[in-house]
């Protein structure tokens, strides 16, 4: 099948992509074709194949770095005329020489003919700098027949050459030498196997045959720096060692340990696979060995015979790194292996189901039980991987240390091949059982033999259900020790104890540990036993972090971990409780906590344990902490989640080691069992967020310096030396915050609301009197919160100010956190700044239309911006809220033009700890009031006013599609008190020209009225009518009023101390189109009636037929004048009239000279005439006018 290129963006650059590779080739004279074959591809002059294991990055340079890369390292290199064949170096291959990092290339002349190319110079492809892969000089490159790849094979020049992989710096004269045997044929290279670049494979390797044995029978050797190598005398080839490697010591002087795998001294046929960017990935670059070649390992049996097995399909030998020469810096690699081999019973014709045992180390009760390949059974499989752990960082462990060691067992830093098993048919019963037990106490039970015990086999593990569980395995330690590739008396030499005591210390735990894992029933029993010990304060200790433990009577499990106590309350009836981690010996001692603490060099990161542990985080883990009064959650298990607004949260990160966090947390390696304690699949998410997290905080640095918040916060991540827990993105206990934050959590968008990080410095643990360790201890903690509205941090960003008109919020008030940031150190509050909104589109049931002075931090019209304030004086805390300037909302009113908003205090009127709070606004300011046309009576252009009420009530819980609680607002003005200071009016208004004293605003609307009341009016509260000179419509169910005193004097020197008070109402309702506003008056004594009159105990009344309001308008030489006129007035004594003909009329007039600042405007005027019947009407007119 023919390969095609499809075009890329690239002119010239077409591309063929598949899961496993992206290939391409460049033809810089065919760049308008939508795709081109393979066989196209290869009649072009000058084409350029680039083979990369995954899509690089095709900017503008890529193809100038690509021709750099040619002319640079291939001076022979022809633009106009050559084929290339180029391998990308993504990371595959990290010991390439510094001149190769980016790429090597194969070149072609293209000089003979179109399909035969000449490399006229021998070519080497190096993958360090002791190994390179070479193509001979006069070797042709072509298609192959399928048209899916090419042919590389010498033409018939009589020439030297190297052909194959090399290894450099042999013998005294330095030459190279080949590793393995190619079939070289002089007089017909063309007969010789070619070499092949398929591109329908894994990966474009190039691949060839090859042979050599795994052993040597009677080897010679030669030195290279301080290695040994065996070689074939006579046909000249060497091989490298072959089977497991481990490793321990300082690396300057690095012991390692050679287990030779096989006894293989004929000759194995191999197809070999070479792709110079990837030589440790088995897809690309390995041997694999022809199928059922029987192979002779040094893995023993029970049985004392070595275990034979044999090769199948994906049988490999791979690439594996050891240490560098110390002396010359030289790579050293070796092989290991990798895929199925099938086991073999010692006898394969047999047709038996019998059970064989092979030793996984040096004791005989460790041993796995297998079925051998036999005529009715394909035989049970050993499968190997490569690339595990094999360098021991601690090694030789202290038989006297009492506690794990504080690093893994074995590191990958180094690696070898692990092991698995399966069975080669699923339908086969037998299981593969591991077994285990302890030398001198294992198990026996009765045998076939009576009176005789046998010994009984009991299994640990079903292996055959944990395929994908890898654990070492190095029984060759129970045969003659291997002295390896290294001379006697140098760091690579080793002794039989030495090989027993790696293998006790280090495999068989190691090996244990993953089948444990794996089995996940190994701690069944333990955790029953640990259940009937004792929990108390006896048994505490100490982590090398300052933790404290507190541990079972043996001394031997962890049953609890503080990591901080909270701050002192102020409550003493409140109980604290630390941060810890709770019954760990028993609910928790599969979780990995202990072992992941018991480590000096801990970086522990946990996002998302493993899901079997949740519910021991959920029950057991004591999650809140409170500093200064703010709660923290911990949460884990809850909080976690990936999302596309904020990410992750909840984040603890536990180090205390060397290297900065923003080091450590870009490679997973440098954690502390990360698959434990984070989502696998989440681990490259999370770091990207991390690091980004990090970034965004030292970008604010930059800008702002020390000033900014995150100042230390960035010095903690970058500083290597730094040790303690920080926890980020963490979750706030919304139910206990302080009232007074409580109180604003209504602005809050919940979504945003987390501290940015928490943290615990090191703790170091006093001593109590009897010299055991303080349960009590102080801990010294820090954090951020540091919460901006989104909208409000955008418009921060694009530096907008007023007058910019900003958006209109909905519905008559809204209520908005602009910012809120507090800065925690050392377990106090160092630094505390908010900014609130609280918007007034509606005042007095009347729309605000415009404002004076908008607040530049304002992100909707007609608000009140506060500055949030922390204090703390005399032990005492508390945070009040104040506004940043006045602003003078202009209403839609008949009566009420502005108000001026001074000041706003908040309050809780609940104090609870439940999620429902109830906020309250005392705003105070100034109210102006129209000027009404004809009869000025409101008078005021700045009334004084304080405790004009807003509520607020929301549920913490109940959110809208904003993310913030969901608010419900009450506004209460008939609360509002006036002040008698700093009152301005109007000249020529009634309040200075009549003895009006204010007292309060009368409020009422069906909408706060309790339900089935009967609805309130001036009336019903027994006011009456006065006429004056307005225009004016009957008021609605809904209505305000100014109430006033109208003192009228007294009742006479008999009743002095008696106050003659009227009380008058100004009122108005709301939104009525062309009301003025109406007079009411409430007479003396008049009771709950509306009455225009009044009466002494029944017997004496005294009566008005009609009030009214007159005013008269200032002249030349005259002032302005109001008065108040009653007309048929009369009295009547036990309901007769007197005088029984005729009327009075009383005519009440204030101070024209008088002033709101004048107190003789409370002076006030009478004038009474009385009319008989028949006059009464003319002279009323007269008065009157």
């Amino acid at each position: 099948m023919s390969i095609i290129f499809k075009a890329t963006q690239i002119p010239g650059l077409y591309s063929y992509v598949t899961a496993t590779e992206w290939r391409a080739c460049f033809l810089p004279k065919l760049s308008t074709a939508p795709s081109v074959t393979l066989a196209d591809s290869f009649n072009q002059h000058a084409s350029i194949y680039i083979f990369a294991l995954e899509a690089p990055d095709l900017n503008n340079q890529f193809i100038q770095k690509l021709y750099t890369l040619l002319k640079t390292n291939y001076p022979f290199y022809q633009q106009q005329s050559d084929h290339c064949f180029v391998w990308l170096n993504q990371g595959g291959n990290p010991d390439v020489i510094a001149q190769y990092q980016f790429a090597q290339a194969l070149i072609f002349d293209n000089s003979y003919s179109i399909k035969k190319n000449p490399v006229t110079a021998s070519q080497q492809l190096w993958f360090n700098n002791s190994n390179y892969f070479a193509v001979a000089p006069y070797s042709q490159v072509s298609l192959n027949k399928s048209l899916d790849g090419f042919i590389i094979q010498r033409i018939p020049i009589s020439v030297p050459y190297d052909y194959g992989l090399y290894l450099t710096n042999v013998l005294s004269t330095m030459a190279p030498i080949p590793l393995g045997s190619i079939a070289r044929k002089n007089a017909n290279p063309s007969s010789e196997i070619p070499l092949t670049i398929l591109l329908n494979s894994a990966g474009s390797s190039i691949q060839y045959s090859i042979s050599f044995p795994l052993k040597f029978d009677k080897p010679q050797y030669y030195q290279i720096e301080q290695d040994l190598y065996p070689y074939n005398g006579k046909n000249l080839y060497t091989i490298m060692p072959t089977g497991l490697k481990y490793y321990f010591g300082p690396k300057n002087g690095m012991t390692e340990m050679t287990y030779l795998l096989f006894n293989n001294t004929n000759l194995l046929n191999f197809t070999a696979r070479f792709h110079p960017g990837a030589i440790f990935s088995p897809d690309y670059t390995s041997f694999r060995f022809e199928p059922s070649s029987p192979l002779y390992t040094n893995i023993p049996t029970t049985y004392g015979k070595l275990l034979n097995v044999e090769s199948t399909a994906n049988s490999l030998l791979v690439f594996s790194k050891s240490p560098d020469d110390a002396h010359t810096g030289k790579s050293r690699y070796y092989w290991t292996i990798a895929g199925d081999f099938i086991l073999m019973d010692a006898d394969a014709m047999e047709q038996t189901m019998i059970q064989n045992r092979l030793l996984c180390g040096i004791s005989g009760t460790e041993t796995i039980s297998f079925t051998g390949e036999n005529k009715i059974y394909k035989g049970d499989i050993i499968n190997f991987k490569n690339n595990q752990p094999a360098y021991a960082l601690v090694f030789p462990i202290l038989n006297d240390q009492n506690v794990k060691n504080e690093s893994p067992l074995l590191s990958n830093e180094f690696t070898t091949a692990w092991f698995s098993f399966k069975k080669s048919e699923q339908n086969n019963a037998t299981p593969i059982f591991y077994h285990s037990q302890p030398e001198g106490a294992a198990l026996f039970n009765p045998g076939e033999t009576p009176g005789i015990l046998g010994y009984a086999e009991v299994p640990s593990s079903k292996l055959n259900e944990h395929q994908n569980a890898y654990f070492p395995l190095a029984s060759s330690a129970v045969s003659k020790p291997y002295l390896g590739m290294r001379k006697k008396g140098d760091s690579g030499y080793y002794d039989q104890e030495t090989i027993r005591q790696f293998e006790i210390q280090i495999l068989n735990p190691a090996r244990k540990q993953a089948i444990a894992i794996a089995n996940q029933t190994v701690k069944h029993l333990q955790k029953k036993r640990i259940q009937a010990t004792s929990t108390n304060n006896v048994n505490l200790s100490t982590t090398p972090q300052g933790l404290l433990v507190n541990l079972t009577d043996d001394q031997s499990v962890w049953q609890s971990l503080t990591l901080a106590n909270p701050t002192v309350s102020t409550d003493e009836n409140e109980i604290l409780q630390p941060l810890m981690f709770k019954n760990m010996d028993t609910e928790g001692s599969k979780t990995g906590l202990q072992e992941a603490f018991q480590t000096n060099e801990q970086f522990l990161v946990i996002s998302n344990p493993v899901p079997d542990h949740i519910d021991f985080y959920n029950t057991y883990f004591q999650n809140k902490i409170d500093i200064a009064a703010w709660p923290f959650i911990l949460d884990i298990t809850g909080q976690n989640k990936w999302t596309d607004k904020n990410g992750f949260n909840n984040i603890v990160i536990f180090k205390f080691c060397n290297y900065s966090i923003e080091e450590r947390i870009k490679n997973q390696k440098l954690w502390t069992d990360p698959l434990n304690f984070n989502n696998q699949e989440k681990i490259p998410a999370l770091t990207k967020w991390i690091l980004d997290y990090i970034n965004t905080a030292k970008q604010a640095v930059v800008n702002d310096k020390e000033n900014s918040p995150f100042y230390n916060f960035v010095n903690i991540v970058t500083d290597p030396n730094w040790t303690g827990i920080i926890c980020l993105q963490v979750t706030i206990d919304l139910t206990s915050l302080p009232k007074e934050i409580k109180a604003i959590m209504a602005g809050i968008d919940t979504s945003r609301f987390t501290a940015h990080h928490f943290g615990i410095e090191a703790n170091h643990i006093g001593l109590t009197a009897d010299n055991k360790l303080d349960a009590n201890f102080k801990s010294s903690m820090f954090g951020l919160i540091n919460y901006v509205n989104e909208t409000s941090e955008s418009r921060n960003k694009l530096k907008i100010d007023p007058p910019v008109n900003l958006p209109i919020t909905p519905g008559d008030f809204d209520f908005k956190v602009l910012e809120l940031q507090v800065i925690f150190d050392k377990s106090v509050i160092k630094d505390f700044k908010s900014k609130i909104q609280l918007t007034l589109n509606t005042l007095f049931n009347e729309p605000v239309i415009s404002e004076s002075n908008p607040n530049k931090d304002a992100i909707n019209q007609y608000s009140i911006v506060m500055k949030g304030l922390y204090d703390k004086r005399n032990g005492n805390t508390g945070y009040s809220f104040s506004i940043t300037d006045t602003n003078t909302l202009t209403l839609s009113s008949v009566a009420i033009s502005d108000v001026t908003v001074l000041a706003v205090q908040l309050a809780t009127v609940d104090e609870t700890d439940t999620a429902d709070v109830t906020s309250r606004f005392y705003i105070s300011g100034n109210l102006a009031f129209q000027q009404l046309d004809n009869f000025d009576m409101l008078s005021y252009t700045s009334l004084p006013c304080s405790n004009l009420i807003l509520d607020m009530k929301f549920n913490l819980n109940v959110l809208g599609s904003d993310h913030t609680p969901t608010k419900t607002f009450s506004f209460q003005p008939a609360g509002i008190v006036f002040g008698k200071n700093d009152v301005k009016t109007r000249p020529d208004s009634l309040v200075p020209h009549f003895p009006l004293d204010l007292t309060n605003l009368l409020y009422n609307s069906p909408a706060t009225a309790a339900k089935d009341t009967p609805a309130v009016t001036p009336a019903s509260l027994s006011y009456i009518p006065v006429d004056a000179p307005l225009s004016t419509l009957p008021l609605s169910s809904t209505w305000y009023a100014l109430r006033f005193n109208v003192n009228l004097g007294s009742m006479g020197a008999l009743t002095a101390k008696i106050g003659f008070n009227a009380e008058i109402l100004l009122a108005w309702s709301p939104g009525l189109a062309g009301n003025c506003a109406q007079v009411f008056i409430k007479m003396p004594f008049s009771g709950s009636k509306a009455d225009k009159g009044f009466s002494l105990q029944g017997i004496l009344k005294f009566a008005v037929g009609s009030i009214m309001f007159i005013n008269t308008a200032a002249t030349d030489g005259q002032k302005t004048q109001y008065a108040m006129v009653f007309t048929q007035i009369g009295l009547s004594l036990m309901g007769l009239k007197l005088p029984r003909s005729g009327n009075t009329i009383f005519y009440l007039f204030g101070n024209p000279d008088g002033s709101i600042d004048d107190k003789t405007n409370g002076n006030i005027g009478w004038y009474g005439a009385y009319q008989a019947e028949k006059e009464k009407k003319e002279n009323l007119n007269n008065i009157i006018s």
